[in-house]
């Protein structure tokens, strides 16, 4: 497996040598991500064992012509093509309902409803009212259950609309104790359930915060900004798919200072912590330090609303299968917890993950996703 080769500092380049950006998402590799992780599809970055590189990675500058970066940040286009009705749309909500937020969408349900993991909900826990399970389930705990399940899907196409969203009526497709389940392509999302407020909950239907960052909106100046770069994987094993070669560049304000974490640092997000806490900083590597997690009932990852980037390291072809389960834009695989839009980017050797963090100006974030390059 390769090591992570990471250039952070300003380098003078001329026209003819500047990684040159380009529109992503014009290609499809996977329509999902294979695998899953220990908790499911709603748990999915630190539960699974992800082929990670070597913990002894420094910060300096590039000096290889084959691997120069752009003097300036060129913005490309929109990494999630959503209607414009879907972003302004206004669902009425209930009084005394509350956001359940999983990959590119947001669903309203009551307040006092639980929420559960689709793993734990798997087990047949007893469950004293109604549930939210997040994730795909694998079993049938008794149609007797009132369970809402949300959970990452395949791309259907939707011939109905709600909210400026299509969607399809998938019967009982994969959910035989629903009576209604409806698969949303736009955001990658299968929805169903067996409660009478079901149809309420499908029309509240709508973009998660990730959605909103990784669609069209709002930018900020990207004057003075600087460059972050990683080299892709390098073919290990003679396998390949369709994908860039690299490098991958992405710019961030030249105020932001780097963190190289090592083999004593705690890995980001452990005990469903936000990755990304404040102030914003640029994280190199992936920690080497897993603590004991306390039991947690909720399934939902905490959010600190914090700017930053996280660049854990790239894996190999040969790993993968081992990436948890998420959406599909293009490309790109977008993970479900909302702390940080989190894309897999699967590359002609392998995958590399990049994270940034969903501040309180998301405009932040948009900004640096447009920034994406590839060499």
């Amino acid at each position: 497996m390769n090591d992570l080769d990471l250039r952070v500092e300003h380098v003078e380049v001329p026209a003819d040598g500047a990684v040159r950006a380009r529109r992503v998402g014009t290609s499809r590799v996977r329509r999902r991500w294979l695998g899953a992780s220990a908790l499911g599809a709603a748990i999915v970055v630190l539960a699974v064992a992800l082929a990670l590189p070597g913990r002894d990675q420094a910060e300096r500058v590039s000096t290889d012509p084959a691997t120069t970066v752009p003097t300036g940040p060129v913005l490309g286009a929109p990494l999630l093509d959503l209607p414009r009705a879907a972003l302004d749309a206004q669902p009425a909500i209930p009084d005394g309902w509350k956001p359940v937020d999983h990959g590119l969408a947001r669903i309203w349900v009551p307040a006092a409803w639980e929420l559960m993991s689709a793993e734990r909900f798997d087990g047949c826990p007893l469950v004293r009212g109604p549930v939210v399970v997040i994730g795909q389930r694998s079993g049938n705990c008794g149609a007797s259950e009132r369970v809402v399940n949300i959970s990452l899907g395949l791309q259907y196409q939707g011939t109905e609309t709600v909210n400026g969203l299509r969607f399809d009526q998938l019967g009982g497709l994969r959910c035989a104790d629903c009576s209604r389940y409806v698969g949303f392509g736009q955001l990658s999302i299968t929805l169903g359930g067996n409660v009478p407020e079901l149809d309420q909950i499908i029309a509240t239907i709508g973009p998660s915060p990730v959605a909103r960052v990784l669609a069209d909106g709002p930018l900020v100046s990207t004057d003075g900004w600087r460059p972050v770069v990683t080299d892709l994987p390098a073919s290990t094993t003679g396998t390949t798919v369709p994908g860039p070669t690299g490098p991958l560049a992405l710019w961030v304000p030249s105020d932001w200072p780097t963190r190289t974490l090592g083999e004593r640092d705690t890995v980001p997000g452990s005990c469903l912590a936000p990755r990304l806490q404040g102030p914003a900083t640029v994280l190199l590597g992936p920690g080497g330090q897993v603590p004991s997690c306390p039991f947690s009932p909720s399934p939902v990852r905490a959010t600190a609303g914090a700017d930053g980037v996280w660049l854990p390291g790239t894996n190999d072809v040969r790993s993968v299968a081992a990436v948890p389960p998420a959406s599909s834009v293009g490309t790109f695989q977008v993970g479900p917890d909302q702390d940080a839009v989190e894309l897999n980017v699967f590359t002609a050797n392998g995958s590399v993950r990049v994270l940034v963090g969903i501040g309180s100006d998301p405009a932040v974030a948009r900004t640096i996703l447009r920034t994406l390059s590839f060499g």
